[in-house]
């Protein structure tokens, strides 16, 4: 057992001098998917590529269900999610930030309005009565008196994760709410803003991150029950505020390339990093618990001789790719490659 160890060692001390950095020439990372996401993902191309030479990040929105067929079928590296996907998928999920679906309103009638049930609201996007139009004055918050005006629901386009998060959230189906929008569809969380802005009898859903892009759509407290809680940080922290919601980004697992995980799984690692963590936070949402970088395999904050030491304990492994830890490039075996990974991290730290 020495000597193998030993070799290990040696190896993994020549493939640090070697292999200075993780990435050979420029290796691009396609990330593709939730507009909820989005933000966070463009963000992060900047000082990721800043921090780590070789790299080339590129972003484009077309929605969660989008992200999800495309990272399933190997067309991109990355596909971003704003709603839980699987099962029946060899993707990795990373929860990468925390959300809450909000409801905005233009500020006309906000001033008048001060929450909204999840009652009202299924009502109001599921028609759950039958009855055909809601009316302002139909809500148990309002405050402006008879005489309102018909509430006009906005909604997200068909294949859209906050739309799926929304309508599981006020106990709609898609199909009921389908009958009930037959206006034209967002494409995008920022579509919202504007759109209520220039009319006071719209309603529509956005992720946390967008609830200040107008000053003339508001969020407003939402009363699930519990009494009516306003969508914020804190209410997200605290668990109360209850259309709260993991944000996510899914890689799939490597059929050939010893390396994808290795300049995938760093990016990600570091959005979890406090230096990720900051960027999710200046983009309105918050910050998922850091993890431990998955060179890191004794969790000790520091790649050294302990995680050779870890990759050796589970020399010669063979199973289902990324089963486990010491299989670090996720192709189903330990062995050389591994090593190679834990030296191209040498002597990083992370806390």
């Amino acid at each position: 057992m020495k000597t193998l160890r030993n070799a290990l060692i040696a190896v993994a001390v020549l493939s640090a001098l070697l292999v200075p950095t993780v990435a050979s020439g420029a290796n691009v990372i396609d990330i593709q998917g939730s507009t909820t996401v989005y933000p966070i993902a463009d963000a992060s191309e900047a000082p990721f590529e800043a921090a780590y030479s070789g790299y080339d990040i590129t972003v484009a929105g077309g929605g969660s269900s989008h992200g999800w067929a495309q990272v399933n079928a190997d067309a991109c590296d990355i596909g971003m999610c704003s709603s839980k996907k699987g099962p029946g998928s060899t993707c990795t999920e990373w929860v990468v930030a925390q959300d809450a679906v909000s409801v905005l309103v233009n500020s006309a009638k906000a001033a008048n309005l001060s929450f909204i049930t999840t009652a009202e609201l299924a009502e109001i996007y599921g028609d759950t009565s039958g009855d055909g139009d809601e009316y302002w004055e139909d809500l148990s918050g309002w405050t402006g008196g008879a005489g309102s005006t018909p509430i006009e629901p906005r909604a997200r386009i068909v294949g859209s994760g906050t739309r799926a998060t929304f309508l599981d959230f006020i106990g709609v189906s898609e199909a009921a709410e389908e009958l009930v929008i037959d206006t034209t569809r967002f494409g995008a969380n920022s579509d919202f803003p504007p759109a209520i802005a220039a009319n006071p009898d719209h309603i529509g859903y956005v992720g946390l991150g967008f609830i200040d892009d107008d000053p003339l759509a508001v969020a407003i407290p939402v009363d699930d029950g519990s009494g009516p809680v306003m969508p914020s940080k804190a209410t997200v922290n605290d668990g109360s505020y209850p259309y709260a919601r993991n944000l996510y980004m899914y890689t799939q697992l490597p059929t050939v390339d010893p390396t994808y995980k290795v300049y995938v799984f760093d990016y990600l690692n570091w959005l979890l990093s406090p230096a990720g963590a900051a960027i999710v936070e200046d983009e309105g949402f918050v910050a998922a618990s850091a993890v431990a970088p998955y060179w890191d395999l004794n969790g000790d904050g520091v790649c050294d001789l302990f995680d050779i030491l870890a990759v050796g304990g589970q020399w010669a492994w063979a199973g289902a790719p990324g089963s486990i830890d010491a299989d670090l490039n996720a192709d189903g075996t330990v062995d050389l490659f591994d090593i190679l990974i834990v030296g191209a991290h040498w002597n990083e730290t992370w806390s």
